[in-house]
Protein backbone atom coordinates (compact mmCIF):
# COMPACT_ATOMS: atom_id res chain seq x y z
CA UNK A 1 0.00 0.00 0.00
CA UNK A 2 1.39 3.42 -0.97
CA UNK A 3 0.10 6.98 -1.23
CA UNK A 4 -0.25 8.13 -4.85
CA UNK A 5 -2.19 11.38 -4.37
CA UNK A 6 -3.57 13.59 -1.62
CA UNK A 7 -5.97 16.51 -1.18
CA UNK A 8 -5.33 18.17 2.22
CA UNK A 9 -8.12 17.64 4.74
CA UNK A 10 -10.20 15.85 2.08
CA UNK A 11 -8.81 12.53 0.84
CA UNK A 12 -5.85 10.21 0.28
CA UNK A 13 -5.51 7.95 -2.75
CA UNK A 14 -3.67 4.68 -2.13
CA UNK A 15 -2.49 1.98 -4.50
CA UNK A 16 -2.04 -1.67 -3.58
CA UNK A 17 -0.92 -3.89 -6.44
CA UNK A 18 -3.36 -3.01 -9.25
CA UNK A 19 -6.09 -1.65 -6.96
CA UNK A 20 -6.83 1.94 -5.95
CA UNK A 21 -8.34 2.96 -2.60
CA UNK A 22 -9.80 6.37 -1.74
CA UNK A 23 -9.75 7.36 1.93
CA UNK A 24 -12.26 10.18 2.44
CA UNK A 25 -12.29 12.45 5.48
CA UNK A 26 -15.91 12.67 6.68
CA UNK A 27 -15.54 15.30 9.36
CA UNK A 28 -19.22 15.75 10.15
CA UNK A 29 -18.53 16.12 13.87
CA UNK A 30 -15.64 17.08 16.09
CA UNK A 31 -14.86 13.37 16.38
CA UNK A 32 -14.57 12.88 12.64
CA UNK A 33 -14.15 9.60 10.81
CA UNK A 34 -13.06 8.43 7.40
CA UNK A 35 -14.40 6.04 4.79
CA UNK A 36 -12.01 3.90 2.73
CA UNK A 37 -13.48 2.60 -0.53
CA UNK A 38 -11.90 0.42 -3.19
CA UNK A 39 -12.36 2.03 -6.61
CA UNK A 40 -14.31 -0.20 -8.96
CA UNK A 41 -13.29 -0.68 -12.58
CA UNK A 42 -15.42 2.19 -13.87
CA UNK A 43 -14.18 4.60 -11.18
CA UNK A 44 -10.55 3.66 -11.81
CA UNK A 45 -10.98 4.21 -15.54
CA UNK A 46 -12.62 7.58 -14.95
CA UNK A 47 -9.76 8.57 -12.64
CA UNK A 48 -7.28 7.61 -15.36
CA UNK A 49 -9.13 9.93 -17.77
CA UNK A 50 -9.87 12.89 -15.49
CA UNK A 51 -7.43 12.68 -12.58
CA UNK A 52 -8.12 14.65 -9.42
CA UNK A 53 -11.46 16.25 -10.42
CA UNK A 54 -13.02 12.79 -10.50
CA UNK A 55 -11.62 12.00 -7.04
CA UNK A 56 -12.94 15.31 -5.70
CA UNK A 57 -16.44 14.47 -6.94
CA UNK A 58 -16.28 10.93 -5.60
CA UNK A 59 -15.03 12.16 -2.22
CA UNK A 60 -17.84 14.71 -2.08
CA UNK A 61 -20.37 11.97 -2.84
CA UNK A 62 -18.98 9.88 0.02
CA UNK A 63 -19.12 12.85 2.39
CA UNK A 64 -22.71 13.61 1.40
CA UNK A 65 -23.83 10.00 1.85
CA UNK A 66 -25.23 8.81 5.16
CA UNK A 67 -24.68 5.70 7.30
CA UNK A 68 -26.06 2.64 5.54
CA UNK A 69 -25.83 4.21 2.07
CA UNK A 70 -24.39 2.23 -0.84
CA UNK A 71 -21.15 4.22 -0.71
CA UNK A 72 -20.64 3.84 3.03
CA UNK A 73 -21.39 0.11 2.83
CA UNK A 74 -18.33 -0.12 0.58
CA UNK A 75 -16.08 0.93 3.47
CA UNK A 76 -13.10 -1.44 3.77
CA UNK A 77 -11.22 0.65 6.31
CA UNK A 78 -11.16 -1.96 9.07
CA UNK A 79 -9.37 -4.44 6.82
CA UNK A 80 -6.73 -1.97 5.63
CA UNK A 81 -6.43 0.71 8.34
CA UNK A 82 -2.98 -0.35 9.55
CA UNK A 83 -1.71 -0.47 5.96
CA UNK A 84 -2.98 3.03 5.16
CA UNK A 85 -1.53 4.41 8.39
CA UNK A 86 1.92 3.00 7.63
CA UNK A 87 1.66 4.23 4.03
CA UNK A 88 0.91 7.78 5.20
CA UNK A 89 3.85 7.71 7.62
CA UNK A 90 6.17 6.55 4.85
CA UNK A 91 4.78 9.19 2.47
CA UNK A 92 5.47 11.88 5.07
CA UNK A 93 8.98 10.56 5.56
CA UNK A 94 8.31 9.88 9.23
CA UNK A 95 9.58 7.05 11.36
CA UNK A 96 7.10 4.53 12.69
CA UNK A 97 7.71 5.62 16.27
CA UNK A 98 7.19 9.32 15.53
CA UNK A 99 3.41 9.08 15.85
CA UNK A 100 1.37 6.78 18.10
CA UNK A 101 -1.01 4.42 16.39
CA UNK A 102 -3.85 5.65 18.58
CA UNK A 103 -4.80 8.05 21.34
CA UNK A 104 -7.37 7.74 24.12
CA UNK A 105 -9.53 10.51 25.55
CA UNK A 106 -12.83 11.02 27.39
CA UNK A 107 -15.95 10.68 25.26
CA UNK A 108 -17.99 13.77 24.38
CA UNK A 109 -21.57 14.12 23.16
CA UNK A 110 -20.19 14.92 19.70
CA UNK A 111 -18.78 11.38 19.60
CA UNK A 112 -22.17 9.72 20.03
CA UNK A 113 -23.00 9.01 16.34
CA UNK A 114 -19.55 7.51 15.67
CA UNK A 115 -19.56 5.72 19.04
CA UNK A 116 -22.94 4.14 18.27
CA UNK A 117 -21.65 2.84 14.92
CA UNK A 118 -18.51 1.51 16.61
CA UNK A 119 -20.58 -0.20 19.33
CA UNK A 120 -22.74 -1.94 16.73
CA UNK A 121 -19.75 -3.09 14.69
CA UNK A 122 -17.69 -4.36 17.63
CA UNK A 123 -20.72 -6.08 19.17
CA UNK A 124 -21.48 -7.79 15.87
CA UNK A 125 -17.86 -8.92 15.53
CA UNK A 126 -17.91 -10.44 19.02
CA UNK A 127 -21.47 -11.73 19.44
CA UNK A 128 -23.35 -11.53 16.15
CA UNK A 129 -26.21 -9.21 15.19
CA UNK A 130 -27.51 -7.01 18.00
CA UNK A 131 -29.20 -3.65 18.58
CA UNK A 132 -29.32 -1.07 15.78
CA UNK A 133 -27.21 2.09 15.49
CA UNK A 134 -30.28 4.16 16.40
CA UNK A 135 -30.81 2.15 19.59
CA UNK A 136 -27.15 2.42 20.57
CA UNK A 137 -27.14 6.15 19.90
CA UNK A 138 -30.09 6.67 22.24
CA UNK A 139 -28.42 4.50 24.90
CA UNK A 140 -25.17 6.45 24.71
CA UNK A 141 -26.88 9.81 24.93
CA UNK A 142 -28.57 8.62 28.10
CA UNK A 143 -25.36 7.16 29.55
CA UNK A 144 -23.33 10.29 28.89
CA UNK A 145 -26.00 12.41 30.54
CA UNK A 146 -25.55 10.36 33.74
CA UNK A 147 -23.06 12.10 36.01
CA UNK A 148 -22.12 8.82 37.71
CA UNK A 149 -20.66 7.10 34.65
CA UNK A 150 -17.83 7.88 32.23
CA UNK A 151 -16.45 6.59 28.96
CA UNK A 152 -13.16 6.69 27.06
CA UNK A 153 -12.61 6.21 23.33
CA UNK A 154 -9.54 5.15 21.35
CA UNK A 155 -8.92 7.04 18.11
CA UNK A 156 -6.65 6.11 15.21
CA UNK A 157 -4.51 8.58 13.19
CA UNK A 158 -7.39 9.05 10.73
CA UNK A 159 -9.52 10.32 13.67
CA UNK A 160 -11.73 7.24 13.56
CA UNK A 161 -13.00 5.66 16.77
CA UNK A 162 -11.59 2.13 17.05
CA UNK A 163 -12.37 1.19 20.67
CA UNK A 164 -14.14 2.29 23.82
CA UNK A 165 -14.55 1.43 27.49
CA UNK A 166 -17.00 2.78 30.04
CA UNK A 167 -17.36 2.45 33.79
CA UNK A 168 -19.64 3.39 36.64
CA UNK A 169 -19.91 2.81 40.39
CA UNK A 170 -21.07 -0.67 41.39
CA UNK A 171 -23.87 0.07 43.81
CA UNK A 172 -25.05 -3.43 44.73
CA UNK A 173 -23.82 -5.06 47.93
CA UNK A 174 -23.73 -8.64 46.62
CA UNK A 175 -20.03 -8.48 45.72
CA UNK A 176 -17.10 -6.69 47.41
CA UNK A 177 -16.40 -4.24 44.58
CA UNK A 178 -17.05 -0.51 44.27
CA UNK A 179 -16.59 0.07 40.53
CA UNK A 180 -17.72 -1.70 37.39
CA UNK A 181 -16.03 -1.82 34.00
CA UNK A 182 -19.30 -2.01 32.09
CA UNK A 183 -18.11 -2.45 28.51
CA UNK A 184 -14.82 -2.62 26.64
CA UNK A 185 -14.69 -3.21 22.89
CA UNK A 186 -12.00 -2.78 20.23
CA UNK A 187 -12.40 -3.32 16.50
CA UNK A 188 -11.03 -6.71 15.54
CA UNK A 189 -8.63 -5.14 13.03
CA UNK A 190 -7.03 -3.25 15.94
CA UNK A 191 -6.64 -6.16 18.35
CA UNK A 192 -3.20 -6.81 19.89
CA UNK A 193 -2.13 -3.16 19.59
CA UNK A 194 -2.39 -2.39 23.32
CA UNK A 195 -5.66 -0.48 22.93
CA UNK A 196 -7.64 -2.60 25.38
CA UNK A 197 -4.88 -2.30 27.97
CA UNK A 198 -4.80 1.48 27.56
CA UNK A 199 -8.58 1.77 27.88
CA UNK A 200 -8.53 -0.43 31.00
CA UNK A 201 -5.90 1.86 32.51
CA UNK A 202 -8.00 4.94 31.77
CA UNK A 203 -10.99 3.38 33.53
CA UNK A 204 -8.91 2.24 36.51
CA UNK A 205 -7.24 5.66 36.87
CA UNK A 206 -10.62 7.38 36.80
CA UNK A 207 -11.94 5.10 39.52
CA UNK A 208 -8.88 5.79 41.67
CA UNK A 209 -9.41 9.54 41.30
CA UNK A 210 -12.97 8.98 42.53
CA UNK A 211 -11.71 7.07 45.57
CA UNK A 212 -12.84 3.71 44.16
CA UNK A 213 -10.22 1.06 44.89
CA UNK A 214 -11.70 -2.02 43.20
CA UNK A 215 -13.67 -2.86 40.07
CA UNK A 216 -15.27 -5.84 38.39
CA UNK A 217 -16.33 -6.86 34.89
CA UNK A 218 -19.17 -9.24 34.09
CA UNK A 219 -18.40 -11.41 31.06
CA UNK A 220 -19.87 -14.39 29.26
CA UNK A 221 -18.44 -17.68 30.50
CA UNK A 222 -17.20 -18.62 27.01
CA UNK A 223 -15.47 -15.30 26.38
CA UNK A 224 -11.78 -16.08 25.69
Amino acid sequence: MRVVDHAPHAWFLFQKNDELFLDVNCNHSSAGYSILIRLNEEEAAQHAREGRPHLDRLAQAVQDSGPGSDLQRRDVGNAHRNETHHAVLKWRGEEEASEPLFITRPTTLADVPALARLHVQTFNESHGPGPSVETREAQWRQKLADDKGFCFVAIDPQRELVGFANGNPYELDDLPYDGRLEKIYVLRAWHRQGIGRRLMSEVADTFLKQGIQSMLLFSEANNP
